[in-house]
């Protein structure tokens, strides 16, 4: 096997150790978000039914934000059917991966054969209630369970304008989730649509079915072509935010055959960590750089990392604390860390 070969083999075996790393560690917020979603549901069980709030069935992630309003969210298709939490987050764009899958995964839901009839009134209400309706879209989209969306979806921008009551942009091709498919002709219409919603300052859900595989190899190829971010930057952005995703070892492949040649292989401080010192990591004594590409080493590191970045960004929202005496704590703590043998996961 040819050295470069070999480099882009090293780098997918450390990239799926990244996601692998931040994946149970967003599964775990995800499991702390959800008790505590419950508990305020019991807190409000004696509440009048009419004003308890709805179940969101919107679990999407948002994965980057801009100035000028352009976002990135990575989801699935239940996600793109969820119109209360769509309404709630402004989103206006949509690049869908999974067009036939979408479209197959919704025909047993229509009523009668074929496609059901096109509506042409805006709003949600053209489409479920007549013009006695007094409460408006807003609360109409609330009331659209997931069994009545999938009856309803057409999935391209006039429909999803109709129901969302806006100028939506759109864009959907039928990838496949499955090995040696070649994502690669649909990266260049993917990258173009989103550079096109990022210039118009869109909020753009990128979806499939799950929200793993093809939307997100189509989003880390965006941000690597257009928003020059490195591989190994934009697999760990996503997969912080999101998850588990690019689990189809062929997408992740695809991805450093193209976009990863030019990078070095990964050290432990790939994780960006805005508010700790990079200096801090001594880099002069071979012997502790052989210890730190070690795999477990490697993967608690990215954990070390993760878990000072989100301490420090709750630490922000206390008023009152010496915030800089315990920032310089924290970066010593990092040091001491990676210096010693196999780095404890904190």
């Amino acid at each position: 096997m040819r050295d470069s070969e070999c480099s882009q083999a090293e780098m997918s075996v450390q990239l799926r150790h990244v996601i692998q790393v931040n994946g149970q560690l967003r599964d775990a917020e995800r499991v702390e978000a959800l008790q505590q979603q419950q508990l305020e549901q019991q807190a409000e069980a004696t509440r009048d039914a009419d004003d308890l709030p709805t179940r969101d069935d919107f679990s999407a992630d948002l994965i980057l934000r801009e100035e000028n309003g352009f976002e990135l969210w990575l989801g699935s298709m239940d996600d793109a059917l969820s119109f209360e939490g769509l309404s709630r987050h402004g989103m206006n764009a949509f690049l869908n991966c999974a067009l036939e899958e979408c479209e197959n995964e919704c025909f047993p839901f229509r009523v009668g054969r074929g496609r059901r009839a096109r509506c042409h009134a805006r709003g949600a209400s053209g489409c479920l209630l007549d013009s006695a309706a007094t409460d408006g879209a807003t609360s109409l989209i609330k009331r659209i369970d997931r069994h009545t969306a999938r009856s309803l979806a057409l999935f391209d921008s006039e429909w999803y304008g109709s129901m969302l009551d806006c100028d939506v942009a759109y864009l959907g091709f039928a990838a496949q989730d499955c090995d040696e498919y070649d994502m690669e002709p649909h990266f260049v219409d993917a990258i173009s649509f989103l550079d096109q919603c990022r210039h118009e300052g869109r909020k753009v859900l990128v979806h499939c079915i799950m929200g793993i595989n093809r939307s997100s190899a189509a989003m880390v190829a965006f941000m690597c072509e257009r928003l020059g971010m490195s591989l190994r930057s934009a697999v760990s952005q996503a997969s912080k935010q999101r998850g588990f995703i690019l689990t189809n070892p062929s997408f992740l492949n695809q991805l450093v055959k193209k976009h990863g040649s030019e990078e070095k292989p990964i050290e432990v401080d790939i994780i960006e960590a805005d508010d700790c010192d990079e200096n801090a990591i001594d880099r002069s004594e071979p012997s502790k750089q052989t210890r730190r590409n070690s795999p477990d080493n490697f993967i608690a590191a990215v954990s070390l990392r993760h878990h000072c970045k989100r301490f420090l960004k709750r630490l922000a929202l206390k008023k009152g604390s010496n915030q800089k005496a315990i920032r310089k704590k924290v970066s010593n703590d990092m040091e001491s860390a990676v210096e010693e043998d196999g780095i404890q996961i904190i």
